[in-house]
């Protein structure tokens, strides 16, 4: 169960990566991808069974929009 729940943090960080070509800049990206590997990883640590698997989905989700507008703050203060 552990595996499934780390591939779907997994998928959901990738899923986000997807949207390199949509005008979001470097930081951005990087953030929600990091983002939601980390919040999957933290988010398996809870429940088990289904539940752990809701957590570890919901923790990728979270993570990822955390983490893209972390990337999004980076991408203005780097900005000309």
């Amino acid at each position: 169960m552990r595996r499934i729940g780390t591939a779907i943090a997994f998928a959901a960080a990738l899923g986000t990566a997807g949207c390199a070509n949509s005008g979001y800049g470097p930081g951005e990206i990087a953030g929600a991808v990091g983002g939601g590997a980390l919040g999957g990883a933290i988010g398996g640590q809870f429940g088990d069974g289904n539940g752990q698997l809701i957590a570890t989905g919901a923790g990728a989700l979270i993570g990822a929009f955390i983490g893209s507008a972390v990337g999004r703050g980076v991408d203005a203060s780097n900005s000309y």
